[in-house]
């Protein structure tokens, strides 16, 4: 036993240990006396408060607490690298587990790095497929409300993904021609994908009748089951918004993309929040980040829409904390199939856009905007700095994955370590997730770079000014002349200007 390298390896902790105290307390005992011999030859002391000095103690101790301090230090290194020589196996074991486990304490802070930063020993958390609970006989048990148009790409994806994986969905609709489509292209034959009709301006009395269906008990293979409400998800429009400089875009195009897009999805959240209250649920917002995060021209649309989503979510994630209802918001990047298009189309798409322009509107904006398309590839999605990119939207799957994750309860990281942590520290889920190529590198951009940086990496004032001198009137043609003086689109005569 007493060849036992583990006692060993006790012993000369413990030795080094009372050696270090011993130094210690012999350094403490010097300063003291240093302070106390400076107060008592002080003057600016009063008497009373003056401490009584006391003789020095001999020069031959005092030299040899010193030399015995220095020598401590030492003998602790000397200890320590002599117990490692005679222990290798057990050092090496020690160093190994400190290691592995700093490791993987701050994996998930090496996981946000880019995926070309990331050493090559952090390994990606591949959890399981979460799905929703059901009941012992096997039904259905959890109901998730989306709120979004029916014929959205996101909002079908997204309705039969949640379907696959065990919920029972159900998608508001405002029209008898959206609850038309969503029987006809979205219910299955087990029912899992359903309409609710509610009234746009005040859905209250059909909420209150769904809030009894979730209270009554359904009987499923002879057995009684309760549902349980999971939260509402929140999908306005990721792509495809009406484009075109400010002057193009009529007064009703703004109020109908801002009502479908904002207001009518903050009356659903505001609806259905004293049942979600009661249900302990959640609330997911879904938005577009990169278009509102660097305001390209001729995207102010999708810049309001993606900056007013998010100024409401966060100020009504801080009014409902207190209610136990918890408010996640998804900044969706660029997903493949859901917020891209082909650069084809989009060309062609922009072009017929500009044939419903006004002749000074197209004379004036025409060549910048076919300009920008054209890079951007589709006028209604992504910028030129991002569609220019060789960086691969990501898939559907991490979208879906990532709804999923802001709904349902945030799971324990797997480690030895879990049943120790499950009893000091319960997870949270954040309030802001992040998907999608460009989801977090263009906010960054944004906020940090110099503007005038931004504007000239999307292309702003590559074909110059106005020139104001040439303008007509209120009602004449604005005129933008190329640099062989001629219009960029047509050559139109100048309406006259009103009399005076």
């Amino acid at each position: 036993m007493a060849d036992d390298p583990v006692i060993k390896a006790l012993n000369t902790a413990k030795e080094t240990a009372l050696h270090t105290v011993d130094v210690l307390d012999v350094q403490l005992n010097s300063l003291a006396t240093s302070i106390r011999d400076h107060l008592s030859h002080s003057k600016w002391l009063p008497d009373e408060y003056r401490p009584a000095s006391r003789a020095p103690p001999p020069r031959q101790i005092f030299a040899a607490s010193t030399q015995k301090s220095g020598a401590g230090l030492l003998d602790v290194y000397r200890s320590t690298t002599s117990w490692v020589s005679r222990n290798k196996l057990l050092a090496s074991a020690l160093f190994a587990a400190v290691t592995i486990g700093t490791i993987h304490h701050h994996q998930s802070l090496l996981q946000l790095l880019p995926t070309a930063l990331q050493p090559r020993f952090v390994k990606r958390n591949k959890r399981p497929k979460r799905r929703a609970a059901r009941a012992p006989s096997g039904a259905r048990t959890q109901v998730v409300l989306l709120s979004g148009h029916p014929h959205e790409p996101t909002t079908g994806l997204l309705a039969l993904e949640l379907g696959k994986r065990g919920f029972i969905v159900y998608i508001i609709v405002t029209s008898a021609s959206d609850e038309a489509a969503v029987l006809t292209n979205l219910t299955s034959a087990q029912g899992d994908v359903r309409p609710l009709l509610v009234d746009p301006t005040d859905p209250s009395p059909q909420l209150a009748r769904f809030a009894d269906w979730l209270n009554t008990p359904q009987l499923a293979a002879g057995k009684t089951h309760t549902l349980a409400l999971v939260g509402l998800v929140i999908i306005p429009a990721l792509a495809r918004y009406p484009v075109g400089p400010v002057e193009a875009l009529t007064p009703d195009v703004w109020s109908d993309t801002v009502n479908v897009n904002v207001l009518q999805h903050i009356v659903v959240a505001r609806s259905c929040l004293r049942l979600l209250a009661l249900a302990r649920g959640r609330i997911v917002v879904l938005q577009s980040t990169i278009v509102p995060s660097l305001a390209p021209p001729f995207c102010a649309l999708e810049t309001v829409v993606g900056r007013a989503t998010q100024g409401w979510v966060e100020a009504f994630e801080r009014e409902v904390r207190p209610l136990g209802v918890g408010v996640a918001l998804v900044k969706v990047g660029n997903v493949d199939g859901v917020t891209g298009s082909g650069r084809g189309s989009g060309d062609t798409a922009g072009r017929a856009d500009i044939l419903t322009w006004p002749a000074a509107i197209r004379a004036t904006y025409g060549r910048a905007f076919v300009s920008h398309i054209s890079s951007s590839g589709s006028p209604s999605t992504t910028p030129p700095a991002h569609a220019g990119s060789s960086v691969k939207p990501a898939s559907q799957k991490s979208l879906f994955n990532t709804v999923v994750e802001a709904l349902l309860p945030p799971l324990y990281t797997n480690s030895p370590f879990t049943p120790i942590v499950r009893l000091v520290y319960t997870p949270r889920h954040p309030f802001v997730f992040r998907v999608g190529s460009g989801a977090s590198i263009y906010g960054f951009i944004a906020g940090w770079f110099p503007r005038g940086l931004v504007s000239w990496g999307l292309g702003v004032g590559r074909f110059g000014s106005v020139d104001v001198k040439k303008l007509g009137g209120p009602a004449g043609l604005i005129r933008a002349t190329g640099e062989d003086g001629s219009s960029g689109w047509e050559n139109v005569e100048p309406v006259p200007s009103p009399p005076q």
